[in-house]
């Protein structure tokens, strides 16, 4: 793989991981959701690379799916969650600041040890990159469960599902086009329903701050 193409690669993924330390610090609720689109657009921006590397029409139709679903349509479902309904979306989390930036330095720690050595020798010249992939899922992992917010969950859900995506595509794991295209259709559904879920969740509850929900008795 050309040089350029690599730090382009390398540029993007880190990138990527960025995004998923500014979720875990962001706490107004429409900036995680642009967070999470400027994400997605950096995924489909490899996804585009790699396609056009490889001349793989395939998943230059995947990368452009991805990009519509991801960085257009599910922001645009938050931003009408939001704005229509009102919703002040928690973006707290249960730990503080400097404990999840100690979380995240093991987990970077975590991903580039012998624990990982043997996954990331298959991935040859892309081994620096993809540790940054899998410190991404990894982080991604630890958002989902620190925030305290539904939506904020959701989105480290999605989060976590970007940093896969961009993790399977540098160690060269493909698909066919069909099964690519269906996993995109399933996110658009999921996304579909999290937003209807979210809304019921809001009106009947008057948050979705999960701590709150836990404490309230019908």
């Amino acid at each position: 793989m050309q040089e350029n193409i690599i730090q382009i690669l390398l540029f993007s993924e880190i990138l990527v991981f960025l995004s998923v330390i500014f979720l875990q610090m962001v706490k107004e609720s429409k900036k995680v959701v642009i967070v999470y689109a400027f994400q997605s657009a950096m995924v489909t921006l490899m996804l585009f690379v790699i396609s056009y590397t490889e001349q793989s029409f395939t998943l230059f139709l995947s990368a452009l799916a991805m990009l519509l679903v991801k960085s257009v349509a599910s922001p645009k479902f938050f931003f009408r969650l939001i704005d229509d309904r009102k919703v002040n979306v928690s973006a707290s989390a249960y730990l503080s600041t400097p404990l999840t930036l100690l979380v995240i330095m093991f987990i970077v720690i975590l991903a580039n040890s012998t624990v990982f050595l043997p996954l990331l020798t298959l991935s040859g010249e892309n081994q620096q990159i993809v540790s940054i992939a899998l410190s991404s899922i990894l982080a991604s992992l630890f958002l989902t469960i620190n925030r305290r917010g539904a939506l904020s969950q959701i989105i480290g859900i999605l989060s976590l599902e970007n940093s896969i995506v961009s993790f399977t595509a540098l160690m060269g794991i493909k698909q066919e086009l069909g099964l690519e295209l269906g996993i995109i259709f399933d996110i658009s559904v999921w996304m579909i329903i999290a937003t209807v879920f979210t809304t019921m969740m809001y009106k009947h509850f008057g948050t979705l701050n999960i701590t709150e929900i836990k404490h309230l008795k019908d």
